[in-house]
Protein backbone atom coordinates (compact mmCIF):
# COMPACT_ATOMS: atom_id res chain seq x y z
CA UNK A 1 0.00 0.00 0.00
CA UNK A 2 0.85 3.73 -1.01
CA UNK A 3 -0.29 6.98 0.91
CA UNK A 4 -2.39 8.51 -1.46
CA UNK A 5 -1.30 11.96 -2.57
CA UNK A 6 -4.09 13.76 -1.54
CA UNK A 7 -5.49 13.10 1.80
CA UNK A 8 -3.22 10.65 3.72
CA UNK A 9 -5.42 7.30 2.62
CA UNK A 10 -3.68 4.30 2.64
CA UNK A 11 -5.03 2.91 -1.38
CA UNK A 12 -3.19 1.26 -4.57
CA UNK A 13 -1.72 4.77 -5.92
CA UNK A 14 0.49 4.28 -8.19
CA UNK A 15 4.47 4.10 -7.69
CA UNK A 16 6.18 7.10 -6.35
CA UNK A 17 6.38 9.98 -8.45
CA UNK A 18 9.53 11.66 -9.37
CA UNK A 19 8.91 15.63 -8.99
CA UNK A 20 11.65 18.68 -9.53
CA UNK A 21 11.26 21.72 -7.19
CA UNK A 22 12.46 25.04 -8.09
CA UNK A 23 12.35 27.79 -5.80
CA UNK A 24 15.00 29.80 -4.08
CA UNK A 25 13.69 28.87 -0.83
CA UNK A 26 15.71 27.01 1.24
CA UNK A 27 12.55 27.10 3.67
CA UNK A 28 9.90 26.14 0.98
CA UNK A 29 12.03 23.53 -0.57
CA UNK A 30 12.51 21.81 3.14
CA UNK A 31 8.67 21.94 3.18
CA UNK A 32 7.78 20.89 -0.23
CA UNK A 33 10.20 17.92 0.33
CA UNK A 34 9.11 16.70 3.66
CA UNK A 35 5.10 16.65 2.26
CA UNK A 36 6.10 14.78 -0.77
CA UNK A 37 8.45 12.59 0.25
CA UNK A 38 6.36 11.53 3.39
CA UNK A 39 3.78 10.51 0.64
CA UNK A 40 6.56 8.43 -1.02
CA UNK A 41 7.93 10.65 -4.21
CA UNK A 42 11.19 11.44 -4.99
CA UNK A 43 12.14 14.82 -4.69
CA UNK A 44 14.77 16.32 -6.43
CA UNK A 45 15.22 20.71 -4.92
CA UNK A 46 16.93 23.21 -6.71
CA UNK A 47 17.17 27.12 -5.99
CA UNK A 48 17.77 28.73 -9.33
CA UNK A 49 15.99 28.47 -12.88
CA UNK A 50 19.09 27.46 -14.77
CA UNK A 51 19.44 24.38 -12.20
CA UNK A 52 16.08 23.62 -12.70
CA UNK A 53 16.38 23.29 -16.43
CA UNK A 54 19.63 21.62 -16.72
CA UNK A 55 17.41 18.66 -14.40
CA UNK A 56 14.40 18.89 -16.48
CA UNK A 57 17.06 18.16 -20.22
CA UNK A 58 19.10 15.26 -17.67
CA UNK A 59 16.41 13.59 -15.98
CA UNK A 60 12.92 12.05 -16.33
CA UNK A 61 10.26 13.74 -14.07
CA UNK A 62 6.78 12.79 -13.47
CA UNK A 63 5.80 16.74 -11.72
CA UNK A 64 7.47 19.63 -11.92
CA UNK A 65 6.34 22.48 -9.15
CA UNK A 66 8.03 25.72 -9.29
CA UNK A 67 8.19 29.14 -8.20
CA UNK A 68 7.59 32.24 -11.26
CA UNK A 69 10.48 34.24 -10.04
CA UNK A 70 13.67 32.62 -9.49
CA UNK A 71 17.51 33.98 -9.37
CA UNK A 72 19.57 33.09 -12.95
CA UNK A 73 16.45 31.94 -14.77
CA UNK A 74 12.82 32.07 -13.83
CA UNK A 75 9.95 29.32 -13.81
CA UNK A 76 8.34 30.47 -17.11
CA UNK A 77 11.44 29.52 -18.62
CA UNK A 78 11.26 26.16 -16.63
CA UNK A 79 7.80 25.49 -18.08
CA UNK A 80 8.72 26.54 -21.37
CA UNK A 81 11.65 23.86 -21.10
CA UNK A 82 9.45 21.22 -19.31
CA UNK A 83 6.88 21.30 -22.50
CA UNK A 84 9.78 21.20 -24.76
CA UNK A 85 11.41 18.14 -22.97
CA UNK A 86 9.53 16.32 -20.97
CA UNK A 87 5.93 17.19 -22.68
CA UNK A 88 3.61 15.28 -20.36
CA UNK A 89 4.95 16.16 -16.90
CA UNK A 90 2.26 18.06 -14.63
CA UNK A 91 3.13 21.66 -14.27
CA UNK A 92 2.25 23.64 -10.62
CA UNK A 93 2.92 27.50 -10.48
CA UNK A 94 3.46 28.27 -6.96
CA UNK A 95 4.21 32.40 -6.04
CA UNK A 96 4.36 34.91 -3.81
CA UNK A 97 4.73 37.65 -6.39
CA UNK A 98 7.43 39.86 -6.99
CA UNK A 99 9.03 43.29 -6.50
CA UNK A 100 6.78 44.08 -9.54
CA UNK A 101 4.52 41.72 -10.60
CA UNK A 102 1.54 40.48 -7.36
CA UNK A 103 0.41 37.13 -6.98
CA UNK A 104 -2.24 37.02 -9.61
CA UNK A 105 0.04 38.65 -12.19
CA UNK A 106 2.51 35.90 -11.44
CA UNK A 107 0.48 32.96 -11.72
CA UNK A 108 -2.03 34.03 -14.76
CA UNK A 109 1.47 34.45 -16.76
CA UNK A 110 2.64 30.94 -15.88
CA UNK A 111 -0.76 29.66 -16.66
CA UNK A 112 -0.79 30.99 -19.64
CA UNK A 113 2.87 29.51 -20.79
CA UNK A 114 1.51 26.27 -19.70
CA UNK A 115 1.49 25.75 -16.08
CA UNK A 116 -1.41 22.76 -15.25
CA UNK A 117 -2.26 24.40 -11.73
CA UNK A 118 -1.22 27.14 -10.26
CA UNK A 119 -1.48 28.09 -6.16
CA UNK A 120 -0.54 31.29 -4.32
CA UNK A 121 1.89 30.85 -1.49
CA UNK A 122 2.25 30.43 1.15
CA UNK A 123 0.21 26.95 0.62
CA UNK A 124 -0.40 24.78 3.83
CA UNK A 125 0.15 21.50 3.28
CA UNK A 126 -2.96 20.17 2.36
CA UNK A 127 -3.44 22.88 -0.44
CA UNK A 128 -0.41 21.36 -1.62
CA UNK A 129 -1.16 17.98 -1.61
CA UNK A 130 -4.70 18.35 -2.64
CA UNK A 131 -3.36 20.29 -6.09
CA UNK A 132 -0.46 17.65 -6.31
CA UNK A 133 -3.04 15.15 -6.27
CA UNK A 134 -5.53 17.01 -9.28
CA UNK A 135 -2.00 17.27 -11.31
CA UNK A 136 -1.50 13.70 -10.87
CA UNK A 137 -5.12 12.84 -11.94
CA UNK A 138 -5.36 14.55 -14.93
CA UNK A 139 -1.92 13.07 -16.23
CA UNK A 140 -2.86 9.58 -15.76
CA UNK A 141 -6.74 10.38 -17.23
CA UNK A 142 -4.12 11.96 -20.52
CA UNK A 143 -2.14 8.27 -20.45
CA UNK A 144 -5.24 6.47 -20.17
CA UNK A 145 -6.96 8.32 -23.67
CA UNK A 146 -3.84 8.12 -24.94
CA UNK A 147 -3.82 4.42 -24.67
Amino acid sequence: MVTDVAGGNESAAPAALSILIADDSAVVQEDLRSWLTDCGHRVVAVGTGAEAVRHVRQHAFDLVITEVILPNGDGLELISATKKFQPGVGIIAYSGGGRYLTIGDCLRVAKGFGADEILAKPASREEILLVVGRVCAARRARVDVAH
